[in-house]
């Protein structure tokens, strides 16, 4: 996600006045009819930051991934690192998401 906002956030290590916090809140596999399953992830999403009437500005918004159908034995055996390339298929998906959703208001 750092690289993705690195060309329109500037992201700092010190206390800053916008706060973007990311917690998970759901992560499960689903399952479907005829064997497959689906990776699930929830997340809830909070950006905080004072707008320039010096008031205090919270969103909070809740997103939600969810992989494509594979079989349950494709998940069990792991082939060609299924678990791994869905978890990152996750975490980039969820990342555009967020940028997508809080780009404008943390420009305020």
């Amino acid at each position: 996600m750092l690289n993705r906002t690195a060309g329109e956030w500037h992201v700092v290590t010190q206390a800053a006045n916008k706060n973007l916090e990311i917690s998970l809140e759901n992560l499960s596999l689903r399952t479907h009819r005829q064997e497959q399953v689906t990776l699930v992830m929830d997340i809830a999403v909070e950006l905080s930051f004072t707008d320039t009437s010096d008031r205090s500005v919270m969103k909070r918004r809740r997103l939600e991934y969810e992989s494509s159908p594979r079989f349950a034995q494709s998940w069990l055996d792991n082939q060609a690192n299924l678990v791994q390339r869905e978890f990152e298929a996750a975490y980039n998906q969820l990342a555009e998401q967020i940028f997508v959703v809080f780009a404008r208001q943390a420009e305020k």
